[in-house]
């Protein structure tokens, strides 16, 4: 069922240009609104160098 719900997922947000990887990130910045990237780490389970990996494609997009 795991496997079904990200696969579906993913389909959806692909042609947005986001990933499941991106999906955290984004969620903490909906519901704190604007955060820096120190900010985002402080949450316990993401690490400032995954948190660099992932924000670098989205600075492009806007």
């Amino acid at each position: 069922m795991a496997r079904l719900f990200t696969w579906s997922f993913s389909a959806r947000i692909k042609p947005l240009g986001l990933t499941t990887g991106t999906c955290p990130a984004l969620l903490e910045l909906w519901t704190k609104g604007v955060l820096t990237q120190k900010g985002l780490v402080t949450r316990p389970d993401i690490e400032q160098a995954t948190m660099a990996k992932t924000l670098t494609p989205c600075t492009g997009t806007g």
